[in-house]
């Protein structure tokens, strides 16, 4: 999920879409891996040019989502709310996607200070959660980094529902 469907301005939240979508999947019986896959505009520690820039909304909200976040207490509380409505419901976060494919525009360092925010914000709410890296390169590379600085466990893309079910198992035992 997008922060930014639920946090599009700063303090006005609308869980409608994500209530949905977690109440659906447990309706289902299934394990939830929620990940959070960008920041919004209005947190990004984008660049002025972009967010200054004549780029429709929706585009200009995608590329500005791939940077950092300016602020950790935004980021912290946003985790915060999020892991108290949905303790008991979600135990497994990934804390943005495929972050060493490109697609993150912030550097290692940018990253590593966002997953350990959000390992301890969410393990101060719920401390028996996990965080899962998701990654489409191989464990060699900056993913064992990032492993190393905390995250739980790591599936390389692509992967089939199996070998995502086996690693969750893993981390459940």
């Amino acid at each position: 999920t997008s922060w930014g469907l639920i946090e599009s301005k700063s303090g006005a939240f609308d869980w409608a879409g994500a209530d949905h979508t977690v109440e659906h999947n447990l309706a289902k019986k299934r394990t939830i891996l929620y990940t959070i896959n960008s920041v919004p505009t209005w947190a990004a520690a984008a660049p002025a040019s972009l967010l200054n820039s004549s780029m429709k909304p929706l585009g200009k909200s995608y590329q500005a989502g791939r940077y950092p976040v300016r602020d950790l207490k935004d980021w912290e509380n946003f985790l915060r709310k999020l892991a108290i409505r949905y303790k008991g419901k979600v135990k497994y976060w990934e804390i943005l996607n495929e972050v060493d494919s490109g697609y993150f525009r912030g550097s290692p360092a940018d990253y590593l200070k966002m997953l350990k925010s959000a390992w301890r914000t969410l393990k101060s709410v719920d401390p028996d959660c996990k965080v899962v890296l998701s990654s489409g390169y191989s464990i060699d590379g900056k993913a064992k980094e990032i492993m190393r600085r905390g995250c739980n466990g790591f599936i390389q893309k692509p992967f089939n529902m199996n070998q995502l079910a086996t690693t969750i198992s893993d981390l459940i035992i």
